[in-house]
Parts: structure tokens; sequence; C-alpha cells
């Protein structure tokens, strides 16, 4: 999807933890969407979204993930700065919708404290709307547009891997 365009109404199921306060698996199992964001939006002011796609077994993902995971400066932050963040497990194996038991050893492995989603879809509706994996999308929550996109490295560790380059945009936008 391209800069500008409105994103769709994707839905989900894993661990909302809007607070970030705590690993997101200790938070109910529920089944979430981006109305659902949207909605929440609307309620609380809160302006920005980030959301970053992951793919089980791939390295960029995992690296994403580890600096997302970080106790300081992760993707808590994000919502502590008064944005939203979500990560969405999108396949494993590079073909299959991920399991609650991957999403929950995804969360575990890299200590994520904030909103974890996976997309059980055997249609695999992330994938196929949002496209390849380690990428971040920054999302206005006002009119649901694309306002950034961060294509990352499928391939290896580092800053351009798209959880440290979306982190770095939503704390830009949010002036923190």
């Amino acid at each position: 999807m391209a800069t500008g365009c409105v994103i769709p109404n994707l839905s989900w199921n894993g661990y909302v933890d809007d607070t970030a306060d705590a690993l997101a698996t200790t938070k109910p199992y529920v089944a979430y969407s981006l109305l659902d964001v949207y909605n929440s939006a609307r309620a609380t002011g809160k302006k920005y979204l980030m959301i970053n796609i992951a793919e089980f077994d791939c390295p960029g993902c995992q690296s994403s993930a580890m600096a997302m995971g970080m106790a300081s400066g992760g993707g808590a932050s994000v919502d502590q700065a008064g944005g939203v963040l979500i990560e969405v497990l999108m396949t494993t194996g590079f073909v299959a919708p991920p399991k609650k038991a991957d999403l929950d050893a995804w969360v575990n492995k890299y200590s994520l404290s904030f909103t974890v989603m996976a997309d059980l879809s055997s249609a695999l509706t992330t994938n196929n709307t949002l496209g390849r994996r380690d990428q971040a999308y920054i999302i206005d929550l006002k009119t649901m547009k694309i306002l950034q996109f961060m294509p990352g490295s499928i391939v290896g560790a580092g800053a351009s891997n798209s959880g440290p380059q979306g982190m770095a945009a939503m704390h830009t936008l949010l002036g923190k």
C-alpha cells in the first residue's frame, strides 16, 4: 500500500497492551481490528499508529523485534509517548498463517510489551494487503491514511530494519 492510501480494516488475534506496561502475553488474548484502534483513538485523542509487519523466520523481522523489545527506547516507548504501536506476525515459514503458539513464542522471545497480533487467516490477509515482511507503516488515526512507509530489510540486522525506522518516525511525529 502506498503513502496517502487509506488502510483497510484488517483483523487479527492477539494481545492488546496500549499502556505498554507488561509483557504482551500477560494480557487477555482477543480479536482486534483497525476499527478498534480507530475507535480507541477517537476516545483517547491518540493521533498516530505504527504497524510493524513480521514473519516468524525472517532475520530482519527478528532484528526489528529485538530492537522493539529493548527495555528503554524499545516499542513500549512509542505507546508511552502517546502513539500506538502494533506488531503483526503475518506468517510463519513464509507461507502459512501463524498459530497462537507462534505468537506467544515471538512475544516471549523478544520481550514485547506493547500490542502484538497474529493474522490467523488462512487467506494471509495482512500479507496480501500490506506486502512482504519487515515493513512499518505510520498511519494518521484521524483519516486512517498511510503517512509513511519503511521497507526495512528482510535479510539482516541494523538501523535499516523497519522497527527502528518506524519507532524513530513515531517519536518525531509525537515530538518526543
